[in-house]
């Protein structure tokens, strides 16, 4: 997608929706934002890449490699109204002219005509219900016939250099593993992982070797902050890097050094959540703007921690889990970007996790919350969460390592997770593997 740097990633999921013939009012549930956002976004969408129409849009998509086919409408306003605010044809209804022509028909006549379309609806809603059944029932089957979790998994290419505290990133369709700690210490080496052909490719390294960080994707570049040092030290160094170009940048340096924060990008914008101070553990939280080179200290959090999960969900950000000098946590605690810097509150309590996790790696697939290993309360093999925000449930699933796996990277990629080296049963490793989390079906509309 070269030609698609200007866009965030949530412009690109927008326009992704777009392009498979979603509303305006589809695309705010989905996303869980306001219809007036979703109108903000397609505004500065059709702008940045010059179209006029959602045709033009979809079509576009295509050029940038985002989807294949688009499904194509006749609606080609980004204005355009909800599927309930639409006015229904003339004919399914009477209008005021008919109302008018039928004061002058037979009582009788009226009736008439008012019980069959009556008795029209009743039959169109029998046959929706069938087709609705029949559909549910479909669907049903296809989720019973799941392969076991067993089956999920794939062994891919070991990487090049085992590690662990790596900062993992997906940029068009490639993952990059940068950074982390080996059995010879901290270094700064990146590589690029190409999912179609299952190989590894060495990279331009970090310019300042780090561990215990983390990395967000916007326009286009990597952003990783902070760190620890070779000498265990932390750092406040802000590095970025040009997959495409293949080359590092210094920007801004954050407010002060810290290094096993949790780090999201929302709405082209870092944020960064408590972390080790090289002291102790604490509870603030930064927001970086790329486009003005400057960060901003915001609300801090109910609790101070480190190596916490933090996930993207619609219009808030989940963060959860971590360690705070005392003990592993379990708390969950949700954040409202929008409402920082009003007289509302920023956060709110969650649902807690089953036991307390550190040291995990988190991502959204599919609008659920997957957590991937750790070190918990409850000591086992691979721990393996899914959180529903919706139902605002947490669900425990079955793995396939049964071995203590912590401090990985985690790449989602489609409707698969890649989990990407870590600390395996305590030591450094170079182990890949692919966690099929979701799967698609093609339903049929009608028998």
């Amino acid at each position: 997608m070269n030609e698609s740097n200007d866009l965030s990633d949530r412009e690109l999921e927008i326009l992704k929706l777009v392009a498979t013939g979603a509303s305006n009012k589809e695309i705010a549930q989905k996303l869980f934002i306001s219809l007036n956002t979703v109108k903000v976004h397609l505004r500065n969408i059709f702008a940045k890449i010059g179209v006029a129409s959602r045709t033009e849009a979809a079509m576009y998509s295509v050029k940038i490699g985002l989807v294949s086919t688009p499904t194509l409408t006749n609606e080609t306003s980004l204005e355009e109204d909800s599927e309930s605010d639409r006015p229904l044809p003339e004919g399914i209804f009477p209008t005021s002219q008919m109302l008018t022509r039928s004061a002058a028909r037979p009582y009788w006549l009226n009736g008439f005509l008012i019980a069959a379309a009556i008795a029209v609806i009743v039959l169109g809603l029998s046959v929706l219900m069938v087709i609705r059944n029949q559909r549910a029932s479909e669907v049903a089957s296809a989720i019973q016939s799941q392969p076991a979790q067993s089956e999920r998994w794939k062994n891919l290419t070991p990487m090049p250099t085992a590690r662990f505290g790596l900062a993992v990133a997906v940029v068009d369709n490639q993952v990059y593993a940068i950074a982390g700690e080996t059995d010879q210490g901290v270094t700064g080496v990146v590589e690029k992982f190409d999912p179609s052909s299952n190989l590894w490719t060495e990279r331009a390294s970090k310019p300042t070797p780090v561990s215990d960080a983390s990395a967000a994707v916007t326009g286009g570049e990597i952003y990783i902050p902070g760190g620890r040092l070779v000498d265990g030290s932390v750092t406040n160094i802000n590095e970025i890097y040009n997959p495409r170009e293949n080359r590092w940048k210094e920007a801004a340096p954050m407010p002060t050094a810290l290094s096993a924060f949790a780090n999201v990008a929302f709405e082209g914008k870092l944020y960064l959540f408590g972390g080790w101070d090289g002291k102790t553990y604490v509870d603030s939280v930064y927001r970086y703007d790329p486009e003005l080179d400057e960060w901003i200290e915001l609300s801090p959090m109910p609790t101070a921690r480190g190596f916490a999960g933090a996930v993207v969900v619609g219009e808030k950000v989940y963060v959860f889990g971590g360690f705070n000098e005392k003990k592993t946590l379990a708390v969950n605690e949700v954040y409202s970007p929008s409402l920082d810097g009003t007289q509302e509150k920023p956060w709110e309590t969650g649902v807690p996790l089953p036991a307390g996790i550190s040291a995990m790696s988190a991502a959204n697939l599919g609008e659920i919350i997957h957590v991937m290993g750790g070190e918990s309360t409850q000591p086992s093999g691979l721990t393996m969460l899914e959180y529903f925000p919706q139902q605002k449930k947490w669900q425990v699933l079955d793995g396939s390592v049964d071995q203590p796996w912590s401090h990985l990277g985690l790449a989602p990629l489609g409707t698969r997770l890649i989990l990407v080296g870590g600390k395996l049963n305590g030591v450094p490793t170079d182990q890949v593997v692919a966690y099929q989390a979701l799967y698609t079906y093609a339903i049929p509309l009608v028998p």
